[in-house]
């Protein structure tokens, strides 16, 4: 049902705006791929452990160099591009 409703609702299109006006780019149904928040846990081949702040400095340099990604998030806001 909110799945319903949220296509319903939400826009075919907008613009995400840049910091940088060269880089605003107008979105028309096409999806827009960005990182979440934050991991509370890091895993490894044999363990789990909570997150440290190095953790996501690492997350979020990763996320800036991924190609595939079309900004690294709102809490580490560093580039936007059209692609």
């Amino acid at each position: 049902m909110c799945r319903s409703i949220v296509r319903r609702s939400a826009p075919q299109e907008f613009t995400q705006h840049a910091r940088n006006s060269t880089r605003t780019c107008d979105r028309r149904q096409s999806h827009v791929f960005a990182p979440a928040y934050g991991s509370p846990f890091v895993r490894n081949w044999t363990r789990r452990r909570y997150a440290r702040i190095e953790d996501f400095r690492n997350f979020v340099k990763l996320a800036y160099m991924a190609t595939s990604l079309h900004h690294s998030g709102g809490t580490s806001a560093s580039r936007s591009t059209c692609r």
